[in-house]
This record gives C-alpha cells, structure tokens and sequence, in this order.
C-alpha cells in the first residue's frame, strides 16, 4: 500500500491544493508526507463521517455532503456503488476548492459514470470488475443493496478470475456475502485465464465448507458461450452480477451493448 501511494503522491507540485480519501491510514500518512516535503498548504481529508446515504431507488444513491465549504443536501449519484460515495465527496471538495458552482455540482453527480465498476448494463444486469478481497467486499455491500431494493427472484452471479489472482480468498468473500441461485463459471480470452473447471471446484469446497445452500454451478469456456445460456434464463425478475476480473468485465461489456 505504501508502495503505491508514493507513486500517486508523485502529481503532487508546490502550493497545488491535494485532497485525498484513500481510507487507508499508511497510505494517507505517505501522501501527506510528500505534502509536507512539496510545501502544500492546503490538505484535505474526505472523512467517513462527513457523508450521509439516504437511500438507493431508481437506480441512483441518495447521499449527503458536508466538507469544509458547504453542506451539500440530497446528491443524486447515477450507480449502484456505495462506494462511490467517498470518491464523489473527495471529487465535491475539490470543486470547493476550484469555487465550482453547487448547481454544476450536483449535475455532475447526476451524470456520474464508471466503467466497470458495479456498472448497470441492462435493467437487471451489473458489472463489477473487483478482483481482489478489498474490492470485493465493497462488491458486496453494493449487491446486497441492489437485492434488498429489487428483490429479485433468482440471483445468477457470473465469475471469471486471472490466474495470478487470489482467487480463493475471493470466492470465500462472495459466498460469505451472497449465495446465488445460480453461479455461472467462465474465461475470459486471455493467457492469464483460470480454467472454468478449476474455479467450479474451489466455488463446490468452500460451498461445501460453508455449509452454504446448494446453487447450481455451470461451466463454459467462453464468455459468449455462458451469455448465450444465461440469456435462455434470465428473467426481468431475475439480476446478473458478473464479479471476477477487469478482463470479464470487458468482454461481457462488449457482448451485452452489441448483441444482449
């Protein structure tokens, strides 16, 4: 982590305005570090505590800011990713400190997008690109909202990983979190793909681990080829979450847009 904030830290010039929201306290200390060593006088934080989620309908996040400039009441934010709140306070500071209207502000959040990052494709299809246990507990947070909200009849989750990802460690996190009705194993084109196979078996032991309810596995060896079965039953009452890798992500962004 460390490693990785100083070379973010490496933008940071003198007497520029830095306003961070890592969450991560070594990584905050690093950067406020260079900080100091660049003579910045204007630092901030995004705190936690300064933002407030109403609600989740419609597809967009309720939420409220207070930073250093203003309170910011009722921000419309087009995704499903909670997460994204802290991004969007730290992107709202910074607008404060460039004297950005409050109007202009709030448009912005309302015409926010992030490619792959819990995504919304189609009404009841979202992709999310975590392949990591950090990103995908902040997966999890955001799925469960959108299960609660949409309460869908049947949960179909579609996973791909990289082999030099821990793959393990993620597959415990999101059975952990969520127990699909339907679990769909695939590969991406790729030489860093991990066989669908490989993945079925760890997704079967630590199902069997967990003592988690039986879901049906599925296994194909394209992203396509596991499109064209779910698309055979997949209903409006039903959601897709598609979790795993950036490289899925892609190919089922790319699917979905021209053919789904």
């Amino acid at each position: 982590i460390e490693e990785i904030a100083a070379e973010k830290a490496g933008i940071i010039t003198n007497n520029a305005p830095v306003i961070i929201c890592t969450g991560k306290r070594t990584a905050d200390e690093v950067i406020r570090k260079k900080a100091n060593e660049m003579g910045v006088t204007c630092f901030l934080e995004v705190e936690k505590e300064e933002i407030t989620f109403h609600n989740f309908k419609e597809g967009c996040i309720d939420f409220s800011v207070q930073n250093q400039y203003d309170r910011y009441e009722h921000l419309k934010l087009s995704c499903a990713a909670l997460y994204q709140m802290k991004n969007a306070a730290a992107a709202i500071t910074a607008a404060g400190v460039l004297n950005v209207k409050k109007q202009a502000i709030r448009e912005g959040m309302e015409h926010f997008q992030f490619p792959a990052r819990m995504e919304q494709l189609k009404e009841n299809i979202y992709v999310d690109g975590a392949h990591n246990e950090d990103a995908i507990r902040k997966f999890l947070e955001s799925a469960d909202l959108i299960i609660r909200e949409k309460k869908p009849k049947k949960v179909h989750l579609l996973f791909a990983a990289a082999s030099d990802k821990d793959y393990n460690a993620v597959i415990q996190l999101l059975l952990r979190g969520i127990v699909p009705d339907e679990i769909w194993l695939t590969e991406f084109a790729s030489q860093r793909r991990t066989s669908a196979e490989k993945l079925e078996a760890v997704f079967q032991q630590e199902i069997t681990n967990l003592g988690a309810r039986e879901c049906t596995l599925h296994c194909n060896k394209t992203v396509l080829e596991s499109l064209t079965e779910i698309k055979k039953v997949l209903t409006e009452e039903d959601v897709l979450f598609s979790v795993g890798s950036l490289y899925l992500a892609g190919e089922l962004k790319g699917i979905v847009t021209k053919s789904f």
